[in-house]
């Protein structure tokens, strides 16, 4: 039981890992998915501690919404995905200025 209770906590890191800026990215810029994913990886790794309080605060309204008999995902999930859209803007900088940054590298 603890064996398969750690390989999907795992599971459960590596996918949220890849995923907590990816999507708003895709939908905000025209990068590939792999850059997409490498970002998110990135700022997971600069910011431990606020991705696991923010992963496990996903997980807890998650469980609260479907002891709720599933009504509390009508009000849960704008808010996670409001405030998912905030927390990929803070946490990634803004397109121009990664193309300033860019150019003046080149």
């Amino acid at each position: 039981v603890a064996l398969g209770n750690i390989s999907g906590a795992i599971i459960a890191l590596f996918v949220f890992s890849i995923s907590v800026v990816s999507f708003p990215m895709l939908y905000d810029r025209d990068v590939d998915f792999v850059t997409a994913m490498v970002t998110s990886v990135r700022l997971v790794i600069a910011n431990p501690v606020t991705m696991v309080l923010w992963c496990a605060f996903i997980g807890i309204l998650t469980v609260l919404s479907i002891l709720s008999a599933f009504i509390g995902f009508l009000v849960v999930l704008p808010v996670i995905g409001h405030a998912s859209w905030h927390l990929y803007r803070r946490g990634v900088e803004p397109a121009a200025a990664a193309d300033e940054i860019a150019a003046t590298a080149a």
